[in-house]
């Protein structure tokens, strides 16, 4: 959010969240939709997102996805930096969960990395240029970027460079690098409208999104170890030359289950892949597609579109074992990936009993 924007600390929790269900209810009444499609309805949830209780913030999401079936919605989601950058993931999640400033000023030495998720072009290295077809890329020190008015956000040059390939891939090869360069916010504005529907290539586009994340972090060295000890000792090389525990997700080349879920979800979200990310106990997490299922009698030549409202997770992304496979969900085979289907969802609280079922 801007520097104009003011949360309102002193507000309960317990009061917000009254009125948030109580938005959520009135969305179902026409009169009450309208009532809210304005700008400072939108700035007032997106202050609230910022609260630091995580329930309040899930229905703040849910009332901000029922109003985005309006286009002004979307505008004015927009217009507020509803989309400005800062998502951040813990390797090791804590209790409570801590804001980005408590976790930039955490003294050393770091431990625990911290993935912070960021597209967004600094104002000062505006005019930075990126060979998009350089294949390594040196650890950019460069000068961090400001979220909020605090400097707590190094520049991210690799994770921009990773979606530019995308967008080269997937989108309309007529369409030149500097164009989007130059219409970037235009391009998330497009590829959120176009979700409403979407095509039979989209399984296609999973595919090649797996095996790109896998060669991404398939390790810095010929024999692309990634085994837990090689990744411990890359994050912590990262920290110790970035001298702080949030970690570029870009900057990352040796990744397990976790970071290679965590830049498919991220780079999906971007290229309007829909694509959820599941984490079970500590780094292990996994993403799961919703793509068409396509009648193997139909011509791959042909491509059609379907409704994207109608899609749910049908495929599980093995991003390990072998990248770019789908698996269907529930089949044996994804308890590799998945884990068995008891497994307690990774939480910053205590650990539930040890299962023993039979899974």
């Amino acid at each position: 959010m801007d520097d104009n924007s003011v949360i309102d600390k002193d507000t309960p929790i317990e009061a917000q969240r009254l009125a948030v269900q109580c938005y959520i209810n009135l969305q179902n009444y026409h009169v009450s939709m309208q009532a809210m499609l304005n700008k400072d309805f939108v700035n007032e949830l997106l202050n609230i997102l910022q609260r630091i209780d995580i329930g309040l913030k899930i229905m703040s999401c849910t009332a901000l996805s029922g109003l985005m079936t309006e286009q002004i919605s979307k505008e004015l989601f927009t217009s507020g930096k509803g989309e400005e950058d800062g998502f951040y993931v813990l390797k090791r999640l804590k209790s409570p969960f801590p804001t980005l400033r408590a976790l930039a000023e955490a003294p050393a030495p770091h431990q625990d990395p911290v993935f912070v998720c960021n597209f967004q072009i600094p104002n000062a290295d505006s005019s930075l240029e990126i060979n998009v077809r350089a294949s390594k890329f040196p650890l950019m020190m460069s000068k961090p970027m400001s979220f909020s008015n605090r400097n707590v956000i190094r520049d991210d040059p690799h994770l921009r460079t990773y979606l530019l390939r995308l967008r080269m891939w997937f989108g309309d090869p007529a369409k030149s690098l500097h164009y989007f360069e130059i219409d970037d916010a235009h391009y998330e504005v497009r590829c959120r409208d176009k979700r409403d529907e979407v095509s039979s290539s989209l399984k296609q586009k999973a595919i090649l999104l797996a095996e790109f994340v896998s060669e991404a972090m398939s390790g810095l060295t010929q024999e692309r170890d990634c085994s837990l000890p090689s990744v411990d000792l890359h994050l912590a090389d990262l920290m110790t030359a970035l001298k702080s525990n949030l970690v570029g997700l870009g900057f990352v080349k040796c990744g397990g289950s976790l970071e290679r879920a965590l830049l498919y979800k991220v780079l999906a979200d971007r290229s309007g892949l829909p694509c959820a990310l599941h984490r079970a106990t500590s780094g292990h997490a996994w993403c799961e597609v919703a793509v068409p299922e396509l009648d193997p009698e139909d011509s791959e030549q042909t491509e059609e579109n379907y409704p994207a409202g109608l899609l749910r997770a049908n495929y599980v992304v093995d991003l390990t074992e072998r990248p770019g496979r789908l698996l269907p969900r529930g089949c044996f085979k994804t308890q590799r990936i998945c884990g068995p289907t008891c497994d307690a969802r990774y939480t910053a609280r205590a650990p539930p009993e040890v299962c023993k079922c039979q899974d």
